[in-house]
């Protein structure tokens, strides 16, 4: 995989998580959505995952793990409304 290929991915997680954000419905927060996650994936309820799950949701790093359970919570939310 070239250097050009792994940027354009690493864009795409953290757009796609902006993206999950953004479709969140009006009051539903980091919070909401972090509970939803703890629930679906009872693994991520480690406090070791904090930084990572922080750096996640402000985009600052590409996390696809986490990027697919927001998307996830988003849907629910959204339904949910």
């Amino acid at each position: 995989m070239s250097t050009y290929q792994k940027v354009t991915a690493s864009q795409n997680w953290r757009e796609r998580m902006r993206e999950a954000r953004a479709s969140l419905p009006e009051g539903v927060g980091q919070q909401d959505v972090l509970v939803f996650i703890t629930a679906v994936n009872s693994e991520i309820d480690r406090l070791i995952y904090a930084t990572r799950w922080r750096n996640a949701w402000s985009s600052k790093v590409s996390d696809p793990e986490f990027t697919q359970l927001v998307e996830q919570a988003a849907e629910h939310f959204v339904q949910k409304q």
